[in-house]
């Protein structure tokens, strides 16, 4: 809804309201933002598609270099890897997501150029892979026992886990059915075929940028029947007051001074969640600067 209303953004609201098949939804969750929100998410959203385009040509970049050379300069490829089956989803939370989701394996095969341990590479558990064939886009053919074409990014996946001689994939079923394409129906490393595991950085980054984005402007809305989430509602009310508004930042040093200079047997809480004698002792270790930046913070009221 919210991109919707965006797209909308240049006729009158009242009009689009009227207008749109819609207009109940978009008046729940778009129908406390102002036009000066919409601009500023249109701005930003479509700078934000500039930097996908410009990470998905990194991408494909990486895929013009050698893998045993990417791996030892960069250390975001794993080359000369052959798979090695599927291992259980043990930490599965729904018999659903269990028979959807895959560990895919795979380890370094005997011929590769690279003999690095898998997990002193740069990857973590989490972050992104894309698992092509071992060859770069360069190359005309691919020669193998099954296949003779190359293939870039045959699966997409979270890395699971890494040790010295093995790493697990989190992928889903459509990808592992497109790599058993590939290497045929004995799921093991005796299929000849080699891959390549590259780590995938603009993915993640760019995920949590659109989040973020659309969580400023409508996470209010969603949650806005909850009266547990209605701090998150103020607090996004504030935000964008910040962020899009520029509301000058507005300081309240004598409050902040109450914080860390408390009257003996002071117990109340003024700062929520927060011991009032634990503040006043790590106020105490920070040096002048620290301090003076500590007075400058706007409490809550």
């Amino acid at each position: 809804m919210m991109y919707e209303r965006a797209s909308l953004s240049s006729m009158e609201t009242g009009s689009v309201l009227q207008a749109h098949s819609h207009k109940e939804l978009l008046r729940t969750f778009t129908g406390h933002l102002s036009d000066c929100d919409f601009a500023y998410f249109q701005k930003w959203d479509r700078l934000i598609d500039l930097e996908a385009d410009i990470g998905l040509s990194s991408v494909a970049e990486s895929w013009l270099i050698p893998s045993s050379v990417r791996e030892k300069v960069t250390g975001k490829c794993m080359s000369g890897m052959c798979f090695n089956g599927i291992h259980s989803l043990k930490d599965s939370t729904s018999t659903r997501e269990s028979s959807t989701m895959f560990l895919l394996a795979f380890k370094r095969s005997s011929g590769a150029r690279e003999c690095s341990p898998l997990d002193s590479l740069a990857f973590e558990p989490g972050c992104h892979v894309i698992v092509s064939i071992d060859c770069t886009s360069l190359e005309s053919r691919f020669v193998g026992p099954r296949n003779a074409r190359r293939q870039m990014h045959i699966v997409r996946g979270f890395l699971s886990q890494a040790t010295e001689s093995l790493v697990l994939l989190r992928a889903d079923k459509d990808d592992y059915d497109r790599l058993r394409l590939i290497i045929g129906n004995t799921c093991d490393q005796d299929s000849g075929v080699l891959f390549r595991l590259d780590r995938d950085d603009v993915a993640t980054g760019i995920g949590t940028l659109r989040q973020n984005l659309v969580k400023l402007f409508v996470g209010d809305a969603v949650e806005a029947d909850q009266d547990e989430n209605a701090s998150l509602s103020a607090r996004l009310v504030r935000l964008r007051k910040s962020i899009v508004a520029l509301r000058p930042p507005t300081f309240n040093k004598s409050r902040v001074s109450s914080v860390f200079s408390p009257t003996p047997g002071t117990t109340e809480e003024i700062v929520p969640g927060c011991d009032v004698m634990d503040l006043v002792l790590e106020f105490a270790e920070l040096n002048q600067d620290q301090r003076a930046a500590v007075e400058q913070v706007s409490l809550p009221c």
